[in-house]
C-alpha cells in the first residue's frame, strides 16, 4: 500500500503543479498514467486484490468502501472532457490517500 500511496501522492503534486502552470496536456498525461494505480488504491482500501482489467469496473460496484457517486466519477474520469477527467482524478486520489492513511 505504501507504493500506491507514494505513486498517487506524487501524481497529485504533479497534476496540481501542471494546473498552476496552465499545462493541461501534462495534467491530463499524469492523470492517464496514474489511472490504474488509482483503481488499485480503491481495491487496497478494501483489502482485496485488484482484479484483471476486464473485470475491475464490474466488480468495483460491490466494494463496501468507495466514494459516493463513484459511477459518475469513473464516467468523468474515462469519458469526460479534459477538465472533468482531471477534477475527477484529483477527487479520487485525495479520497484514496485519506483512506489509505487511516489503514
Amino acid at each position: 500500500m505504501k507504493g500506491i500511496s507514494h505513486w498517487l501522492h506524487s501524481s497529485l503534486i504533479k497534476i496540481q503543479s501542471a494546473l498552476k502552470a496552465n499545462d493541461e496536456l501534462k495534467s491530463s498525461y499524469i492523470v492517464h498514467t496514474s489511472t490504474w494505480t488509482l483503481l488499485e488504491g480503491i481495491w487496497a482500501i478494501n483489502n482485496r486484490p485488484t482484479p484483471s482489467a476486464g473485470s475491475v469496473l464490474r466488480y468495483i460496484q460491490v466494494l463496501p468502501k468507495k466514494p459516493i457517486h463513484l459511477d459518475k466519477l469513473l464516467t468523468n474520469l474515462f469519458l469526460g472532457d479534459t477538465t472533468k477527467r482531471i477534477s475527477s482524478a484529483i477527487f479520487l486520489i485525495e479520497w484514496i490517500l485519506i483512506h489509505l492513511e487511516n489503514k
